[in-house]
């Protein structure tokens, strides 16, 4: 039986812009679509979007030239301008690679800007680089995020 490495990511970001369009950026899977790849290489290709609570999203990502990878985001709670809670499956064509318990707190400070904080709890069965991989794919989709904000 393969080991199984489970590991907490945490990312927090301050973002310059409005609540609500940092929020809308999340739940509008159009927005999401200009954003969430985390690098100009990386592919984000959504396939189902289904944001509410009890709905699923479906998304390949990987490299643009071979998305092979397939994230199934089940949202169990969602709270407009303030949280979103969520599951993720994790797959390389049809393999399960990770599952994570996800959340994102997000904060209006009076300063003009947002604070995104993300919490994720990993379960890799692909060995201990998989939650570096997930956290730095994180990281990239948020300094494309505050690009995006930034355009517009």
């Amino acid at each position: 039986m393969p080991e199984i490495i489970y590991d907490t990511i945490e990312v927090t970001v301050q973002l310059h812009g409005r609540l609500q369009d940092v929020f809308g950026a999340f739940a509008d899977p159009a927005k999401r679509s200009r954003w969430a790849a985390p690098s100009d290489t990386a592919a984000y290709l959504i396939e189902t979007a289904d944001f509410r609570e009890g709905g699923l999203d479906i998304v390949r990502c990987g490299p643009v030239s071979d998305p092979v990878f397939t994230v199934a985001t089940r949202y169990h709670r969602i709270v407009s301008d303030e949280l979103i809670a969520a599951t993720e499956e994790i797959r390389c064509l049809g393999n399960l690679l990770a599952l994570s318990q996800n959340s994102i707190v997000f904060n209006d400070r009076a300063s003009g800007q947002v604070e995104c904080a993300l919490t994720a709890q990993v379960m890799s069965f692909a060995g201990k680089n998989m939650a570096e991989d997930i956290k730095s794919g994180h990281e990239g989709s948020f300094e494309k995020l505050a690009a995006y904000l930034q355009s517009m």
